[in-house]
């Protein structure tokens, strides 16, 4: 369902509105309203359902009719024609559909200009079109525009030169596949699993993790932790079953946070990033880092 918003107005004119706060018990939620020099009634407060704003809508359709939106529109806010994404089938390569869908979530570009995303698009645009043989008019002009925002066409050359793509690549790739962002934490989440790091043959080594959290830093800017969430053999003698620990690599730029977040986590600062765990699951290991990373925020 979608996420109901409820605006109360008041008449600006007929109250002063000196302080408005909030307050909460275990039954209700209460807004506090101080008015200056009038008596406030109650049958002035306007109670209305606001609909929720729509950054961008995906369009599945073979035949797109702008017009059929309006059918949506008691539920949600519809935004500009040019914010409306269309999903056809067939009609372009991935990395041209994953270039619109980023391009209408960033501002003037910033998100690519700051980003390794142009040259990851761009040796998406490289495989998807066999090295440019088989590319059509539209990959072209997104190759070009690619270019324009700094794609690195010697990585995307050395990357494809090889027989086999270096495992880094390969994990990176993964991990960015596997991450997730939590605005209201600052922090940008990825999940690796045993058989990733067995089926690109690579181990879960500080150095190697920490190069793949900084790339992971670089490709979704703007948050103040970046974490990667991997399993390693039990390091307890006791345990008969064997099984996995889950441990967390959290990097960051803010060492106060990361600082007061060691302490919550009863951990230290290693230059920039800590090590935490081990925990039994990754369901355990986010509850408890969520609930760290909460009391290092706010």
């Amino acid at each position: 369902p979608v996420p109901q918003k409820i605006s109360i107005s008041i008449p600006k004119e007929k109250y002063p509105v000196k302080e408005l706060k909030y307050d909460e018990d275990n039954d209700y939620f209460s807004l506090l309203i101080t008015v200056q020099g009038v008596n406030f009634n109650k049958d002035d407060l306007i109670f209305k359902e606001t609909l929720p704003k729509t950054d961008s809508i995906f369009y599945f359709c073979r035949n797109f009719d702008f017009e059929k939106l309006n059918h949506f529109k008691t539920l949600i806010e519809i935004p500009e024609k040019e914010s409306v994404i269309l999903i056809k089938p067939g009609e372009e390569t991935v990395s041209e559909k994953a270039f619109e869908i980023i391009d209408s979530f960033s501002f003037d570009n910033e998100i690519l200009k700051t980003s390794h995303l142009p040259t990851l698009l761009f040796a998406a645009v490289f495989k998807e079109t066999d090295g440019f043989k088989n590319i059509s008019q539209g990959a072209l002009r997104l190759a070009a525009r690619l270019l324009e925002l700094g794609a690195d066409k010697e990585t995307t050359e050395n990357i494809f030169s090889q027989d086999k793509i270096p495992a880094f690549w390969q994990m990176l790739g993964r991990a960015l596949a596997r991450t997730a962002v939590d605005q209201n934490l600052q922090s940008s989440w990825t999940f690796l699993s045993k058989k990733d790091f067995e089926k690109h043959k690579a181990e879960p080594k500080e150095e190697f993790l920490l190069k793949i959290l900084k790339e992971i830093s670089q490709t979704v800017p703007g948050q103040t932790f970046s974490l990667i969430l991997w399993p390693a053999p039990t390091q307890n003698a006791f345990d008969l079953n064997n099984e996995d620990e889950i441990w967390a690599t959290i990097k960051s730029a803010d060492a106060v946070k990361l600082n007061f977040l060691a302490t919550e986590l009863k951990t230290k600062n290693q230059n920039g990033h800590l090590k935490t765990g081990p925990f039994k699951t990754f369901s355990e290991a986010e509850i408890q880092i969520r609930r760290a990373l909460k009391s290092a925020i706010f």
